[in-house]
């Protein structure tokens, strides 16, 4: 395999993998987007209440940041593989 071959597929699997990371990231950040719209809702309803009313939800194991982080990570990941996936010329 020539260079100019190897620096082709080095470019294109950058480029299948950006795709693929950003695509797996966007509908986690449009669930969140509309999990906070829901959420903004369901406090002006109850008013920030913390009487009898209040709710406890206890949380499983996986931790709530890295569901919150992950996505942006990907995003950005993706993004910069298919802005670098370009083989630049020496």
């Amino acid at each position: 395999m020539t260079n100019e071959e190897m620096g082709r597929y080095i470019s294109a699997r950058r480029t299948a993998l950006g795709l693929v990371s950003c695509g797996i990231s966007l509908p986690f950040l449009l669930a969140d987007l509309q999990r906070a719209a829901m959420w903004r809702e369901a406090e002006n309803i109850i008013g920030g209440a913390d009487g009898p009313t209040a709710i406890l939800v206890t949380g499983g194991g996986f931790p709530d940041w890295l569901g919150y982080l992950l996505p942006p990570v990907l995003l950005v990941l993706g993004a910069l593989l298919l802005l670098f996936s370009r083989r630049q010329k020496r």
